[in-house]
This record gives structure tokens, sequence and C-alpha cells, in this order.
């Protein structure tokens, strides 16, 4: 066995804070090396410690967890996961939490918080691993795209785009999609986080385009096989094309 996975933990909660150093810490390869209060603290942190993977709240003192997530990737990038009552699947705030640089996210739990933190022990142990082999490099400004010429949408009946990226692949989505024609049929595409082994799901988001660029959902990742779901995805979109 190598190192241990060093962690710091970022939240307002003391009793958050202890939950999930008792849980991480019951896995041998992970060692939780500190934890901090709010951001300004977990600065500190992380210029003494420096952690390999830090869990990040959202909602805190003094700075918010989002605004500190972009400071981090600006100014030392690292895997951050998030852990907040706000990161749910298919949430606003979460996929901007990806988009800037988070690994990964894991909702916590509302209610009987020690009992259910301890069901997603196993989870959060395994995307904190995961994280720790996720290369993280500095964001850049990604070039704007000017958008295309209205044009008469002439959908293809007969043809699917289909797009895959995995970790930092968002911003880079983002330009593709928002040059892509009106003429262009329709697409579905997928943010696959990496597998740490094969009893184990990182939870993706998930975008189903019934339109190009217009209409757009958002559906939580099941435990399904990941070709069943791209099946389930590419049926959609035949079903959709059928529609128009």
């Amino acid at each position: 066995m190598g190192k241990p996975v060093r962690v710091l933990i970022v939240d307002d909660s003391a009793v958050i804070r202890q939950l999930l150093a008792t849980l991480l810490s019951a896995d041998p390869e992970i060692e939780v090396v500190g934890t901090a209060a709010d951001p300004f603290i977990a600065r500190n942190r992380i210029k003494e410690l420096n952690p390999d993977v830090v869990t990040l709240d959202v909602e805190m003192p003094n700075m918010d967890g989002v605004t500190f997530l972009r400071k981090i990737m600006t100014l030392r990038p690292m895997p951050v996961i998030m852990i907040s009552t706000l990161t749910q699947a298919g949430a606003e705030i979460t996929l901007e939490a990806l988009e800037i640089g988070a690994v990964d996210f894991i909702a916590k739990p509302t209610t009987d918080i020690a009992n259910s933190m301890a069901a997603i022990a196993t989870e959060l142990q395994a995307k904190i691993k995961a994280a720790a082999l996720t290369r993280v490099g500095v964001r850049r400004a990604m070039p704007r795209v000017r958008p295309p010429q209205r044009e008469r949408p002439v959908l293809s009946k007969d043809k699917i785009i289909v797009i895959g990226a995995s970790t930092g692949g968002v911003e880079a989505l983002k330009v593709v999609l928002l040059g892509l024609p009106a003429t262009c049929p329709p697409s579905t595409c997928r943010r696959v986080l990496p597998l740490l082994s094969p009893s184990v799901s990182i939870a993706n988001a998930r975008w189903r385009f019934a339109r190009p660029r217009t209409t757009r959902s958002l559906n939580p990742t099941t435990s399904i096989s990941l070709r069943a779901r791209i099946i389930s995805s590419l049926r959609a979109a035949a079903a959709t094309t059928s529609a128009l």
C-alpha cells in the first residue's frame, strides 16, 4: 500500500467536520491532516499541510465555498470534492462547481445526519481516493464563441450526435455546444468521472437536448451501467427526433 491520501476538511459545522474526519479516517488509505471552519482558515491550512484532496462546503461564513473554489482553481489548483446540502445531482450550484473545477460532489444529508453520513461512507471514501488520482490544472478563460447566424432549422431524422468528456471537460463542452449550428441534429452530452472500481459509481451530470442549444433538462445518474445509460440517452434523442 502506498502513502495514504491526505485530506483537508472545510466545513463551518463542527459536527460535520468531526463526522467526516471519523468516516474518512476509518479507511487506512485516507489520512485527515486537518480541518477548517471557513475559507480563510482553509487557505492557511492548505499552505501549511499541502493536502492531496480538499472537501469543501458551500454555505460558510466570510466566504462561500464556490467563491473559494474559484480562488483555489486560479491560484493553487488541487482536487476538490464539494460536500453540501446544496450540491444535489443536477442542481445549478453543482454544475457551477464542476465547471469551475471541482472533481466531484456529495449531497450532505439534512436529517438523521450521523446515520445518513455513515450510509454514504463507502461512496465518500471512494470519491476521495478517485479525486487524488485526478490531474487538476490552472483554469484559463475559454475563448468566446460568436453565436452562429440564425438559420431555419432543418433537423436530421436519422442522425444523432453523442459527445463525451471526462474530468475537466465541462468548459470545452461549453465551447463546442455554443458553436453548434441551428441545423445540428439532436445531441446528447455526458460528463463521465473515473470509476475507482466496478462496484463504485461516480455521479455525473447529463445534458439532453431536444432542440440544439434551446431545450435542456438535467437528470441525476442512476446506478445502471455506463453502456445502458448511453443506450438510454440515444433512444431518448431518437424519440425526440421522431416527435419533431
